[in-house]
């Protein structure tokens, strides 16, 4: 009877012990999700959380022609920053993967991807800065200045009407945007004064001519003066079909507004601004334009130098782990026969009997 008892428990020992396997190695098999196991630590310094927001989709394009599964756990920003915000912090966080990739490959492939697009915005801004960059293109815009000032002042001091009047105190200056302004100023203040009352003193005292001009002159002179003041006045004049803009505010907002297309219609704006707008002012909204593709640039530009760095975590071997998972169910087991012998044992003997 006893003997019969004992060879029960052993039985019911057994088949307990060999379902609750079976049952294990189903559920991981088919119904558990899989779990990555080989693990990696993963950090790096970082800025404007750029590592943070973009290491999913890096590890996705890495891994998607390897056919790899991957999981990201128990990921970390620290920042030492108490008492203000800083835009810079270090990244930390564990990497599982289905399959075993050297470290130093994995690091450098994922190095090649994120810093390969950031370098590519970085050359593409960098390249493209006369395009967006408020400052270069105010530089710009001086060059145009200052060669109209030289073409202005070239046919200004070239022409019969400087040598039929000339000043009496030459520019010694060699910036001829200043001589310019300079011949321009008094040029336009003797047409203005003559034209209202001439007079000898007024004419003389700019011009080098040190003649008496006689009352039947003066005709001739504001004839001269108006015939010949696209010469000398800062507004657009023509003159023989030829056509000079001055640096006019006009001018300025014709520049502005070419400029501003020609940024509308690059690849950098389609590429970097698909969803900007602006309705104000062509010179604000290259200002806003600036600003914003400038940040862009810095930001990439300095996470250019701070890559991901890999390490590699040794797993435990298979041998360990199903040896671990036997002990847990050899447990199990033995716990379920306690039951049965507490509240079983009874009816297990009178069935025996």
């Amino acid at each position: 009877m006893k003997k019969k008892l004992i060879l029960l428990y052993i039985a019911l020992f057994t088949i307990f012990f060999i379902t609750s396997l079976l049952i294990n190695s189903f559920y991981k098999s088919y119904i558990k999700e899989y779990k990555p196991n080989h693990q990696y630590n993963v950090s790096g310094l970082q800025y404007y959380d750029l590592k943070n927001k973009l290491s999913e989709k890096i590890l996705k394009r890495y891994l998607l022609d390897r056919d790899i599964k991957f999981a990201i756990k128990s990921k970390k920003i620290e920042d030492n920053s108490l008492t203000y915000d800083t835009a810079r912090s270090n990244i930390y966080f564990e990497l599982y993967l289905s399959d075993y990739i050297e470290e130093k490959e994995l690091e450098n492939g994922i190095n090649d991807i994120y810093l390969g697009s950031i370098n590519l915005v970085v050359n593409d801004l960098e390249d493209l800065e006369k395009l967006y960059n408020y400052e270069s293109i105010k530089e710009q815009y001086k060059k145009i200045k200052k060669n109209d000032a030289t073409n202005a002042y070239n046919a200004l001091i070239s022409s019969e009407f400087f040598k039929k009047y000339p000043p009496k105190i030459s520019c010694p200056l060699n910036d001829k945007l200043t001589c310019y302004n300079y011949l321009s100023l008094n040029y336009s203040l003797i047409y203005s004064t003559i034209k209202q009352n001439f007079s000898n003193q007024t004419f003389n005292s700019f011009l080098n001519l040190d003649v008496e001009i006689k009352q039947e002159s003066v005709a001739t002179i504001l004839y001269d003066f108006h015939n010949n003041k696209y010469l000398f006045q800062n507004k657009n004049y023509i003159n023989n079909n030829e056509e000079y803009n001055s640096f006019t505010y006009d001018k300025l907002e014709q520049f502005y507004s070419k400029k501003y297309r020609e940024l509308l219609e690059s690849d950098i704006y389609f590429k970097y601004l698909p969803a900007f707008y602006c309705k104000i002012d062509a010179e604000a909204c290259l200002i806003k334009i600036s600003n914003h593709l400038g940040l862009l640039l810095y930001k990439n530009k300095i996470e250019s130098k701070h890559p991901f760095k890999v390490e590699h975590v040794p797993t435990k071997s298979k041998i360990i782990n199903n040896l671990s998972e036997i002990i847990i169910n050899f447990a199990i087991s033995i716990l379920f026969i306690y039951f049965l012998f507490m509240y079983a044992n009874k009816f297990f003997i009178k069935k025996l009997r």
